[in-house]
């Protein structure tokens, strides 16, 4: 398929419509995507001169996460932080036509700082299309490390990470990437009743200083020191041999105590001190809900089988056939549950790639059948 190429020479010129577009600027060449829902600019190659510059972007063309889907996901996090002290994962899924969203928990192996799962579902299935995922981090802030910029580069959408999961205003990071590359957003941008405000507030700051120690401490040291070089002597005295029966280098039939210097080595030792010097207005950024009357993160159920899709390895390896992750984010022979009392059924090499990554349509139905009865309950 040939893409139209539109060359910015003053930068009004009209962009062709397309599921590609190749734009010539001055700052370089970029391809403009519009495919699905994503729709980005992205860098393509080398800078030119003489041309007009042209920025690069990207946006989803979707409607915002509801405020109790995504409520709904922090108190699953938070009860598998409480539980487990790990991380874990969700995938999000956005109907086009619909515009409805739907979350899916994967069968995962997670730990404090990691998580490794199997999404399981490939592209667009009765509209539902794989759009992303929110992922927690524990007890520490949020952010994109570098295992989930090479786990989320080949994945355009939007990538969310939830930190702090432990407290009641935790850290958010909100992104879409597309192409490899990384465009922050802020959360009131794709998910309702959640927003990042900023506030002044006045803090106190301090200078370091290094000044001398108590002559208490001085003084103690010195004792310590002085005991220490007599008890030295008084050892020799007692079991060093006598030397021809006499004085240390004399003929008699005694022996003294060697007359060695005692040297006492005082030092005056210096601690640090924080002094307070001035008070300054600094910026705090911190998450704001906008949860009905009366309404907590706790009153917002999920369902159970998210629960049960979470793994420590500790848990698997007490089972008959643990998974053992073979590289990131994939298993090799895993057990699949496939009775309510969850029996575990080995599966042989020839069966592991369609063990997770092949769902059907009505197991895909079922499960966001199952997600919006969850929500619609606990809205009553």
């Amino acid at each position: 398929m040939d893409f139209p190429v539109i060359v910015l020479k003053t930068g009004k010129e009209s962009i062709p419509d397309g599921p590609a577009v190749i734009i010539i600027a001055k700052n370089g060449k970029f391809l403009l995507k519009r495919l699905g829902i994503v729709e980005a600019a992205v860098p393509y190659t080398d800078q030119i001169s003489g041309l007009a510059e042209y920025e690069t972007w990207a946006e989803l063309n979707v409607e915002k996460i509801p405020f109790e889907i995504f409520i709904q996901v922090f108190h699953f996090m938070r009860t598998i932080y409480n539980n487990k002290k790990t991380e874990c994962n969700v995938i999000l899924f956005y109907h086009q036509k619909e515009k409805q969203w739907a979350v899916v928990v994967p069968p995962q192996i997670v730990s404090h700082s990691s998580v490794h799962y199997q999404d399981g579902i490939a592209g667009a299935k009765d509209g539902w299309i794989k759009v992303g995922t929110l992922h927690s981090h524990c007890d520490f802030s949020a952010g994109h490390s570098g295992g989930d910029h090479r786990d989320e580069e080949h994945f355009d959408g939007i990538h969310i990470t939830l930190g702090h999961v432990d407290k009641d205003e935790p850290t958010l990071s909100v992104s879409l990437v597309v192409n490899g590359m990384r465009f922050m957003k802020t959360p009131q941008e794709y998910i309702a009743g959640v927003k990042r405000v900023e506030e002044k507030e006045m803090v106190q700051e301090y200078e370091t200083k290094w000044v001398d120690g108590d002559d208490t401490a001085d003084e103690s040291h010195a004792e310590q020191e002085e005991s220490l070089v007599t008890s030295m002597c008084t050892l020799v005295t007692r079991f060093l041999p006598k030397f021809g029966g006499g004085e240390i280098g004399g003929t008699s039939n005694t022996y003294v105590k060697p007359s060695w210097p005692t040297k006492v080595y005082k030092y005056r030792p210096q601690k640090r001190i924080e002094v307070p010097t001035k008070m300054v207005e600094r910026t705090v950024s911190r998450l704001v809900f906008d949860f009905p009357e009366g309404k907590k993160v706790e009153d917002y159920e999920f369902p159970q089988e998210w629960l049960d899709n979470v793994k420590t390895s500790y848990e698997l390896h007490k089972m008959e056939h643990p998974v053992r992750p073979r590289r990131r984010r994939k298993f090799r022979d895993a057990g699949v549950s496939k009775s309510n009392d969850h029996q575990q059924e080995s599966i042989n090499n020839e069966e592991e790639e369609t063990a997770y990554t092949c769902m059907t349509d009505d197991e895909l139905a079922e499960i966001i059948s199952r997600h919006q009865r969850g929500c619609q309950e606990g809205e009553e």
